[in-house]
């Protein structure tokens, strides 16, 4: 969790400034592996995905990743081979999508620049990008 903050952390610090930061590697990586844990309770809760409905999270980059969620009672993480047709498909990347799920990063903003987007069921993809945040 210490390697997380940091990285979040040093984003709340240069994002601000526009200074340039490195996204990738290890820490973004863990930073990821930090929201995945997560991810059940950011899809049922913070989300709302209802029953019967699941949804996957395609990262483009720096950290390139496809996190898949399936409600069935509860929602919980799936390997992404286990979900052939998501209702929802979000994509982001990496950066954007970690400090979405911190509640850094106006969701409206990222929208604009295009850096989270999502195909399939519409209403639910947008709640999606908005809904992110499980943090403080």
């Amino acid at each position: 969790i210490r390697v997380f903050d940091l990285w979040v952390h040093i984003r709340d610090c240069t994002i601000p400034l526009g200074r340039e930061t490195n996204d990738g590697g290890d820490p973004a990586e863990l930073a990821v592996d930090e929201v995945e844990r997560s991810i059940g309770y950011i899809v049922g809760k913070k989300i709302g995905l209802p029953d019967s409905m699941s949804i996957r999270f395609d990262l483009t980059g720096p950290v390139f990743r496809s996190i898949a969620v399936v409600v069935d009672g509860r929602a919980r993480a799936v390997g992404p081979a286990d979900l052939d047709d998501p209702d929802v498909v979000v994509t982001a990347d990496s950066t954007a999508f970690v400090m979405l799920a911190c509640g850094r990063l106006d969701p409206q903003e990222m929208i604009d620049a295009g850096r989270i987007s999502w195909s399939g069921n519409a209403e639910w993809g947008e709640k999606a990008a908005r809904n992110l945040r499980f943090t403080m």
